[in-house]
């Protein structure tokens, strides 16, 4: 979907009553774009750590004696930025890794086998992968090959107006329609938080709960990425 149906979601919604980005006011204008563009990306951000709307893969260069391993831009080849760290993320200028990750999904070898992860009964497996923190893995003893390929829950690259050639109706947002509701009400309950309660009822957290309760939906609905090869289509329930 284009950010301009977003923004005019918002406009006729959520926002219709305020002065920031309601249609009783002028909209979402040049002038309050950036702080609506804030929350719209927190937004993005919250909806991609719940649900898996969006893949990555970085391909990790196994030095000698180390088995704990980070997925951070720092590490990456492209990054140029960064010095006196081990660059075992073979990414490329053309492809760089963006620190979009927000969760390991799977890990596998040089051979393509998929290795256990944080495997339950299988924890204490000679090839079980640990996590120690959101991006950080522990790979097995007893691993062979020299490289290992890391599939992760990828983040929505960040919407930044720059200047004022900005156009939300040239401006690709990567999210399914069916989310589209929860990120309005996510929007809609940062912009009026701030704002408080009005005769004992804060709009804001009335919209946090909407939220809550549109993501349980989302949820009960089995909605979930297709993840085939080159294939990024939704299922729910095991239909496409």
């Amino acid at each position: 979907m284009k950010l301009s149906e977003i923004f005019q979601a918002l406009t006729y919604g959520e926002l219709r009553q305020l002065n920031i980005g309601g249609a009783e006011g002028q909209g979402i204008t040049k002038e309050n774009q950036n702080e609506i563009l804030t929350h719209v990306n927190l937004g993005l951000t919250e909806l991609h750590k719940r649900f898996l709307l969006r893949e990555g893969r970085v391909t990790l260069q196994l030095l000698p004696g180390v088995r704990t391993y980070t997925v951070s831009k720092k590490h990456a080849q492209s990054n140029r930025e960064s010095w006196g760290v081990e660059k075992y993320i073979l990414d490329s200028m053309a492809q760089p890794f963006e620190d979009d990750l927000l969760k390991i999904e799977r890990v596998y070898d040089a051979k393509g086998q998929e290795l256990g992860l944080n495997a339950g009964e299988g924890y204490g497996h000679p090839l079980n992968v640990r996590t120690i923190s959101m991006n950080t893995l522990v790979l097995p003893e007893l691993l062979k090959g020299d490289t290992v390929d890391v599939v992760y829950r990828a983040n929505h690259p960040q919407l930044i107006r720059e200047d004022n050639s900005f156009d939300p109706t040239e401006i690709e947002v990567d999210l399914p329609y069916s989310h589209l509701e929860a990120l309005l009400f996510y929007v809609a309950s940062r912009v009026m938080n701030p704002i408080g309660a009005g005769g004992g009822f804060h709009e804001g957290n009335n919209y946090a709960a909407k939220f809550e309760a549109a993501c349980a939906l989302l949820d009960n609905q089995g909605l979930r990425l297709d993840v085939g090869e080159g294939n990024t289509r939704l299922q729910r329930n095991g239909w496409v």
